[in-house]
């Protein structure tokens, strides 16, 4: 540990306290460790009795993905801190040095490639080799793709959408006009196969849903100090989703398709989980750490989904419970 804070430099001796910190806070009783611990025993169990079944290939590409995938995210996010870190910053001076930069982003890697190395044996640990491998070339990716924007000056973030489209986003009644929208799309598109028409149906109310999923961590901020309850602020953000969902399951209900309307419901239910996740982590965290966290929750509970469905609803109230209960206790709280 000496030696990687000394390599790395104040830049790493910096976010290494930082996130210090955020695992202090973010376990800071003994019953969120003992939650904690007692979910990754589970899904670890989970994941080593699904694996165990698989061929040597898939598993080889399964562990070759989760190394890229992880390798991406470390590299997306600290190449942002060392952005933050050269405009706005403390050690501006440090974060300008290329040198000092590089010894910092190769110090922090070796705490999420340990993270790697664990989680593949406790899995596969005959794959271990090919997870440290796609987790450096995911994060070979990821710097290479940041010093390429910084050298083009080129962004490849997506611009937000306006505060008054953010507002009608919020509104029951544009939720519910959205909602009519797919319910025309089924009526022009009944000379599709039934299966076809399903997939398609499915992936417009999808993409409808995620649009009545955004949150502003600013309104947040100021709801939850101004003594707004977290379960107010998520019902005030979740307006236009539910008018949108209610419309869309009611007429497909309605048009004979049952099956079709408990997709739309559980899409709906799942769009409302990431909205509630995000606004309850926004009052506990700042906005970077919230969409870190709920990156990783949504990551958690899609593979959750997948290798055991029946699991993941108690997952999710769990999660939402003990979120609620640590968001409740920062309502009125400035920092």
């Amino acid at each position: 540990m000496r030696f990687f804070r000394g390599f790395g430099g104040r830049l790493y001796k910096h976010d290494s306290q930082l996130a210090i910190n955020l695992a202090r806070s973010v376990f800071a009783r003994w019953q969120d460790r003992i939650l904690a611990l007692a979910l990754l025993a589970l899904c670890v169990a989970l994941l080593r009795s699904r694996v165990s079944e698989m061929q040597l290939p898939t598993r080889t590409w399964i562990a070759l993905a989760v190394g890229i995938a992880l390798g991406w995210s470390a590299g997306q996010l600290l190449n942002a801190r060392a952005k933050f870190h050269a405009s706005d910053g403390v050690i501006a001076s440090d974060a300008l040095n290329p040198k000092l930069v590089r010894h910092f982003l190769i110090a922090f890697h070796v705490a999420p490639i340990a993270l790697t190395i664990a989680l593949v044996l406790m899995v596969m640990p005959d794959l271990v080799l090919f997870a440290v491998s796609g987790y450096g070339a995911g994060a070979y990716l990821a710097y290479r793709l940041a010093a390429f924007s910084h050298e083009k000056n080129v962004s490849f973030r997506w611009s937000a959408a306006s505060p008054a489209i953010r507002a009608l986003l919020r509104n029951p009644v544009i939720g519910a006009i959205a909602g009519a929208l797919p319910v025309f799309a089924i009526a022009l598109q009944q000379g599709l196969e039934p299966r076809a028409l399903q997939i398609l149906v499915t992936a417009e109310i999808t993409i409808l849903a995620l649009l009545f999923t955004t949150v502003e961590y600013p309104i947040v901020a100021f709801m939850r100090v101004s003594g707004k309850a977290p379960l107010s602020i998520i019902l005030y953000h979740i307006k236009g989703l539910a008018g949108f969902g209610a419309v869309v399951a009611c007429l497909i209900w309605f048009g004979d398709s049952t099956g079709l309307a408990v997709t739309v419901v559980a899409i709906v239910l799942a769009a409302g989980f990431l909205i509630a996740i995000r606004i309850l982590l926004y009052c506990i965290h700042f906005k970077a750490i919230g969409d870190l966290l709920t990156g990783l929750t949504i990551a958690a509970i899609m593979g959750a989904v997948v290798i055991a469905a029946p699991l993941a609803p108690v997952l999710m109230a769990l999660l939402v419970w003990n979120l609620h209960r640590r968001a409740s206790a920062r309502t009125w709280l400035i920092t």
